[in-house]
């Protein structure tokens, strides 16, 4: 990545960034597909007090600020002009990306990637933490079921499908990166109005 656009970057987007660059796409039509649920915090509550004591916004730091930040600066080092979001959906991040993902290939695109990061709240937010946390970023190339590759399922179930969720260890983007890697069978994940069953079926 060039210096000057490096330098923009957050400790959140250069750990997903780096899974980024890491992901061989298919080719430049690869849509990708960024996904926090919070994105960088760190940068988001200089910009509140600014405001709160009647300062003007840094048109700079708000732009970084953004959910699609990373994405974009992610575009202009590339001269990337393909497909690309930003997903944020609460506790259901991780899946909303997927379903999405799914969706895209079903518009008929042969390979989409997507990428998971995270980093822990800003100071200011410690009361709204519910789930451990940690910096983290993880990267995937998904496409449609074929010969050799694994295979998943995600399914969205009632709130009250029998069986408890044990108490998080992880952040649950790294239960989901666990469950893929382990060889675990299933992952029930609850949200806050849904919940969603991983399956492995290899």
């Amino acid at each position: 990545m060039a210096p000057m656009v490096r330098r923009r970057l957050g400790s959140l987007g250069r750990a997903t960034l780096h899974c980024a660059y890491g992901i061989r796409r298919a080719d430049a039509n690869t849509p990708l597909i960024f996904a926090s649920r919070h994105g960088e915090t760190t940068r988001i509550r200089p910009m509140l007090s600014d405001l709160a004591v009647g300062n003007p916004l840094s048109p700079t730091a708000f732009g970084l600020a953004v959910h699609n930040a990373i994405g974009a600066l992610y575009s202009i080092d590339r001269g990337d002009t393909g497909v690309m979001q930003a997903i944020a959906a609460g506790r259901d991040t991780v899946e909303s990306s997927l379903v999405e993902a799914i969706g895209l290939l079903a518009d008929g695109h042969e390979e989409v990637a997507v990428i998971v990061g995270e980093a822990p709240l800003d100071e200011t937010y410690r009361d709204f933490v519910d789930e451990p946390e940690c910096l983290y970023a993880w990267g995937w190339q998904i496409g449609l079921p074929g010969s050799g590759a694994p295979v998943f399922s995600l399914t969205p179930c009632s709130p009250g499908r029998d069986g408890e969720s044990p108490a998080a260890s992880l952040p649950h983007g790294l239960e989901v990166l666990k469950f893929v890697l382990s060889g675990q069978r299933e992952l029930l994940h609850r949200s806050d109005r849904l919940s969603w069953l991983w399956r492995r079926h290899d």
